[in-house]
């Protein structure tokens, strides 16, 4: 494997590929299973360092120059390896991965890290992508976007309104799933094995973080949830699941069984109904509004209305029974 090759490889994994340098690569990969083998070691490899220090902007070109620089001397004017390619310890893969790291390890000083540690926090990024963190959640991102692609790094849930650039999609990496837009409003949630994504404008690309080619395209009405690098794909039915960025819950003819299951979603927090409900009981339909309401509150409501009480609370879970 030459320079030139590792250098297309470095560029491809990084975004910064050209056209006519993608077509020699897939050449070049596409050429023998020892090649493509190559490259899926270097592609895995990437993802792991992607894991360490959080997904910035890397400079193919810079970072081949400084591993170079270690590896080749000037003298008398001439340049000359100071040890063969041959005898050297690590592969030239492993050189370039080192090289990798070496440099984007002299720009993680640059990383921004935003916790959302007293509530919820807006954050606006370098290019005017506004995006509202979650109590608790944590967004990573460059202290600037350079390069062909808008890169972030979440943890827990945000809701994004990305500013619209054709030239440089907007991606974020989010544990079991990545996200890749141009410009597009969503909201997305994600833990360590699993991810949901819910499209309120444009559209978005839904894609495994562990297969790219595992990928939903999604656009305004739909949400998609990806588990066991499957993704599952629906259409939404209201907005209350953005109660945490909304404060506003609305039910129009409603099921009781419906907005029990779905409020112990939103405020992640069992809310089971009694077995000694009638099943006319559980059938009946509530059309009802809550505005920045506990959920204490909003299940005194319910029962006033269903002639019903309600026992437990946030450390137990919730149960709703007949009076």
């Amino acid at each position: 494997m030459n320079d030139e090759i590792n250098e297309l490889i470095a560029r491809k994994l990084s975004g910064d590929i050209t056209a006519d340098e993608e077509t020699t690569l897939d050449k070049w990969r596409n050429s023998s299973a020892e090649h493509a083998a190559t490259f899926d070691a270097h592609e895995q490899q990437w993802k792991e360092i992607d894991q360490m220090i959080g997904g910035v902007h890397f400079d193919a070109a810079q970072a081949w120059e400084q591993v170079a620089a270690q590896t080749v001397k000037k003298e008398n004017g001439r340049k000359r390896m100071v040890i063969p390619f041959k005898k050297m310890a690590l592969s030239l893969a492993a050189v370039l991965l080192v090289g990798i790291v070496i440099y984007r390890l002299t720009i993680v000083d640059s990383m921004e890290v935003v916790l959302a540690d007293n509530g919820n926090r807006e954050v606006v990024l370098p290019d005017d992508t506004h995006v509202t963190l979650h109590a608790g959640s944590t967004l990573s991102y460059a202290g600037r976007f350079s390069g062909k692609e808008r890169t972030v790094k979440l943890d827990g849930e945000a809701y994004f309104e990305v500013a619209k650039d054709a030239s440089r999609p907007f991606v974020i990496h989010a544990h079991a799933a990545d996200v890749r837009v141009l410009g597009t409003a969503f909201n997305l949630r994600c833990t360590d094995n699993t991810a949901s994504v819910m499209v309120t404008e444009g559209r978005v690309r839904f894609m495994s973080g562990a297969d790219s080619n595992t990928y939903s395209v999604l656009t305004a009405g739909d949400q998609a949830v990806i588990s066991d690098n499957v993704i599952s794909r629906s259409q939404y039915q209201d907005m209350n699941l953005l109660y945490w960025k909304t404060g506003q819950i609305s039910y129009n003819k409603s099921e009781l069984t419906y907005i029990a299951r779905q409020l112990s979603e939103i405020f992640s927090n069992e809310i089971v109904l009694d077995s000694s409900f009638h099943p006319g009981q559980l059938q009946q339909q509530l059309t009802m509004s809550f505005k920045n309401q506990k959920i204490e509150q909003i299940l005194s409501e319910i029962c006033l209305i269903t002639d019903s009480r309600w026992t437990g609370g946030a450390d137990k879970g919730y149960r709703i029974m007949p009076k």
